[in-house]
């Protein structure tokens, strides 16, 4: 397995503990991959896990230093409470280590200074609200 496909499914574990039983604000009710599809009807709050972009930021010999860049969809129902979307950016911020004391804490190779969230209200037709997150994590990928 390539390190790239272990920082994938590493992100997509860690994501999975969102829920109040763990402390958070938000029960999220699944994470799906890159390669799942969300099914008709599926619980709400989820996640998609995507990757748009992975880019090479140096090599030595065999091995290369990688940026993969991670959007973190998050869909509401279009009835979710005021603050829903708030609570869970703020979840999604600690899930991956920001403000924690305890550096093990921080997801691996997070680019800790960039992130950026966009918020995508329910349209006319449209049945559900989104928060996208944007992150980037560093990794070494080897190529022997």
């Amino acid at each position: 397995m390539t390190k790239a496909t272990q920082v994938t499914a590493a992100l997509c574990e860690r994501l999975a503990e969102i829920s109040r039983g763990n402390g958070y604000l938000t029960d999220l009710q699944r994470v799906y991959d890159p390669f799942e599809r969300v099914q008709d009807k599926a619980p709400l709050p989820y996640a998609l896990v995507r990757y748009p972009l992975d880019s090479r930021t140096s090599n030595a010999s065999y091995q290369a230093t990688r940026v993969r860049t991670f959007e973190i969809e998050c869909v509401f129902g279009k009835s979710a409470e005021p603050g829903a979307l708030d609570d869970l950016h703020v979840d999604l911020l600690r899930c991956l280590g920001f403000g924690q004391d305890q550096p093990e804490r921080v997801f691996p190779g997070l680019i800790e200074d960039q992130d950026e969230a966009e918020f995508v209200p329910a349209s006319e037709g449209k049945n559900t609200h989104s928060l996208i997150l944007t992150i980037g994590v560093t990794y070494v990928e080897t190529y022997n």
